[in-house]
């Protein structure tokens, strides 16, 4: 979990959610070597032992929301009654999962457009200057959440 997207991604949460003065508890903002589902499990499990639980739970990736849904679950808590969960990618299987994965996802078709304008631009203008795009992501709201 430590690679350099986590990181990021870790990073823009806590910067966004203190932007909008929503404190974040930093007991709950958990880092592993595991990756996947097992990774998600493991940490949720550890979040599950603390005396006060959050009300919802971002993961870094969707394979880690799957395996923390499955943790709150097994810990007889419900998703999202309890616990809402969010992911990030917005994987194939996010839609089936628990009744759909709430997940953040990548616009590939807008990224795809944007991409092949710049090199179209750059095969033209060889020598222009390099650019940098943000594309927004889509929040993608399911029944985890």
């Amino acid at each position: 979990m430590g690679e350099l997207n986590t990181t990021k991604r870790r990073s823009v949460f806590l910067a966004t959610m203190k932007s909008f003065d929503m404190p974040v508890n930093p007991d709950f903002v958990r880092m592993g070597t595991e990756r996947g589902e097992l990774g998600g499990y493991l940490r949720m499990r550890e979040i599950l032992q603390l005396p006060d639980l959050p009300d919802a739970v971002y993961a870094s990736y969707d394979q880690m929301a799957i395996g923390a849904i499955h943790a709150i679950q097994e810990s007889g808590l419900r998703v999202p009654g309890d616990i809402a969960v969010i992911g990030f990618d917005d994987i194939s299987i996010a839609r089936y999962i628990s009744g759909g994965l709430t997940t953040i996802g990548t616009p590939y078709d807008d990224m795809a457009a944007i991409s092949v304008r710049i090199l179209t631009h750059r095969v033209q203008h060889p020598y222009g200057q390099p650019q940098q795009v943000a594309i927004k992501p889509l929040l993608i709201v399911r029944a985890t959440t």
